[in-house]
């Protein structure tokens, strides 16, 4: 009897979870799919075959999209339609999740949102002024063995399919020294960011900080937060991650993470409610969540709505940088998913590696705090592995040679899910950006940027 139950006990837990990934699998692939089709004009076939069907094995003979061109939807299903969701297609805003809301509302929402006319950057200028693609000459990194870098990680999409390098390029004193895209892909097709998009929050803060609308230091945040120790977290702490607030960032089925991106109705609302179980300041807890009630605290102070966060993006930020194909897509909410959801050409994520090899200036115009970017790097204790929603890198373990470990004077990061990758050598005024679709446990970062400091050495 009691082996019955066992065996009935565990049946069902493998049936719900079987129902739990297909569950989160349906908001993934209707989001996912809505945006390469719609923003990206990639093929449904292409998108299906080269994205979605990799991703998770149960998702190709479960999981189905369909597509409507006319209403900008896309509906994904599994299990007979009781796992199903639809996203919704604004221009300017990308895709987002329809979660106890309607499409009407979200177009609704998105009046009067439009991209300013003739904001392309002209394709007959150099990069980063314009999008014409150049290689230039460095001093200190041999044209022929980065060449042999960037080739050879492109031929390893060859020996393995599900490594999908996609574009690779590199920067040095401001300018484009080389790149390479795969089959498919050139400098204008948009990808994504994952959490590279946490960096945003670090770049906003900044502007908002140097304009004197916030400051690190603020506390009591949130009404939800006055009765009890969260009152305490400070904006320094959310930067940081290191609110003390509960939050499971593993990627399993309905976790903390998968809920909040594909079943929430407002990422920042869901993690701001989470329980502390550690004091402001003290443990470092990596959370796609606290990006979100950043993300949350920005939308309340810029007005409220998603036309003036919006305009807060495109008119402090993107446009006096040039990052005219860049955009962010919010919940259903209307606030951005500020953890997760960006996407920009490869050009345009190489302009925003140059705005912070320029310490946050552009054009000679000082966008953020002139110090802000040096202090965003600094760890709050040895070793500290995250900044202000930048990682911190240090030279690899036993590394005793001079030149190598100055090298990593200032170095830092952005990372992304799928091995996205900006890699900061502040030194050398160099910037290397990854961008592809691997999943993580596939993508050695490490040995990536190994053959990458091997060519400097």
């Amino acid at each position: 009897m009691v082996l019955l139950i066992i065996i009935c006990a565990s049946a069902c837990f493998l049936l719900f979870l079987f129902w739990a990934i297909l569950f989160i699998g349906v908001g993934f692939s209707a989001r996912w799919v809505s945006t390469l089709i719609f923003a990206a004009g990639r093929s449904y076939n292409d998108v299906v075959k080269n994205d979605i069907d990799t991703y998770h094995f149960l998702f190709k003979p479960f999981i189905k999209a369909t597509v409507d061109k006319k209403k900008r939807t896309v509906t994904s299903k599994a299990l007979f339609g009781t796992a199903k969701r639809k996203a919704l297609y604004r221009e300017g805003l990308g895709s987002t999740l329809i979660v106890k809301t309607s499409a009407d509302i979200l177009l609704k929402q998105a009046e009067g949102i439009t991209l300013p006319e003739g904001s392309k950057a002209p394709a007959d200028a150099p990069w980063p002024e314009g999008n014409s693609l150049e290689r230039n000459i460095s001093e200190n990194i041999p044209p022929e063995a980065l060449s042999r870098f960037i080739e050879n990680h492109f031929r390893q999409n060859n020996d393995d399919p599900h490594l999908k390098h996609r574009s690779i390029m590199v920067i040095q004193g401001g300018r484009i020294i080389d790149y390479g895209f795969a089959p498919g892909y050139d400098e204008n097709t948009l990808l994504p960011g994952w959490s590279m998009t946490k960096s945003l929050m670090n770049a906003l803060f900044g502007i908002l900080v140097k304009e004197g609308k916030i400051s690190l230091s603020d506390r009591d945040l949130f009404p939800e937060w006055r009765k009890d120790s969260r009152r305490n977290i400070s904006i320094d702490d959310l930067l940081r991650m290191r609110s003390g607030l509960k939050f499971v960032e593993k990627y399993v089925p309905l976790d903390d993470v998968t809920r909040m991106l594909f079943a929430s109705h407002c990422a920042g609302i869901m993690a701001l409610n989470k329980k502390q179980t550690a004091e402001p300041g003290k443990v470092f807890n990596y959370s796609s969540g606290t990006s979100n009630i950043l993300s949350y605290i920005i939308y309340q102070k810029v007005g409220g709505s998603l036309k003036e966060y919006h305009r807060f993006v495109r008119e402090r930020l993107f446009n006096p940088i040039g990052m005219t194909s860049a955009f962010l897509e919010p919940d259903s909410s209307g606030v951005y998913v500020a953890s997760s959801y960006m996407m920009a050409s490869a050009l345009d994520w190489a302009r925003w590696a140059q705005f912070y090899l320029n310490s946050g200036s552009w054009k000679g115009e000082q966008i953020l705090p002139e110090d802000w970017v040096k202090e965003s790097i600094q760890p709050r204790e040895p070793k500290d592995p995250y900044g202000r929603h930048m990682w911190i890198l240090y030279p690899p373990p036993g590394v005793e040679d001079q030149k190598m470990v100055s090298l990593f004077e200032r170095a830092f990061a952005m990372r992304g899910a799928n091995g996205q990758y900006i890699t900061f050598f502040p030194v050398i005024d160099t910037a290397v950006i990854r961008l592809g679709w691997t999943t993580r446990h596939l993508f050695d970062e490490k040995g990536f940027l190994r053959s990458f400091v091997d060519i400097l050495a």
